[in-house]
């Protein structure tokens, strides 16, 4: 599931998630990418989890991502798109949906909240939605085992890049349901 030329958006731009995702540390997620014994076409055999990059194409590129990430930009259409989104993971199987941007901070914390919500709505107690601390700069930053599982890495890159700036703290939305809005899918 590959999406590029979307527009950037802004977390204040939807309502803010009900609930919270649970943190998962990159040691958590290392197991579990060590734990996967094959896959076919970036899906696990075993079906357990997945990772989801929230990152802009573009930076995806540039510094790279962990391998079998599931590329998933955020845009104004993300929010739109999560019951389709969700769907797709349940018809899959997954139990665990990692998501991370490059400091897995705000962003990555409401799109896994609107997982979260979804989740909860369903009454789904198999699948649970996660972010993963520290976001992609974390698992750089760790090296060694983990830059096994980098790819299109390119160290040149981190070199000259300082840590991203802390996101600012979203204004919510008063209309907070899902309910009245018009879905825009975006081909999932």
């Amino acid at each position: 599931m590959m999406f590029s030329n979307l527009p950037p958006w802004h977390p204040s731009d939807h309502p803010a998630p009900r609930a919270k995702a649970k943190e998962i540390t990159r040691e958590n997620v290392l197991e579990h990418l060590n734990s996967t014994h094959a896959w076919n076409s970036h899906y696990y055999i075993n079906g357990d989890f997945v990772i989801v990059d929230l990152r802009p194409a573009e930076k995806i590129f540039q510094r790279g991502r962990i391998d079998l990430s599931e590329v998933v930009p955020a845009s104004p259409r993300l929010y739109d798109s999560m019951p389709q989104f969700y769907a797709w993971l349940k018809g899959r199987g997954f139990k665990t949906v990692i998501f991370y941007t490059g400091s897995s901070g705000l962003k990555a914390k409401i799109v896994a909240g609107w997982l979260a919500d979804i989740i909860i709505e369903d009454n789904n107690t198999v699948m649970e939605s996660c972010v993963m601390i520290g976001g992609i700069h974390g698992w750089v930053a760790a090296g060694g085992k983990y830059m096994d599982w980098m790819i299109e890495f390119d160290e040149r890159f981190w070199e000259k890049q300082p840590e991203p700036e802390p996101e600012p703290e979203p204004e919510a939305k008063e209309d907070g349901g899902r309910g009245k809005r018009k879905c825009q899918c975006i081909c999932m």
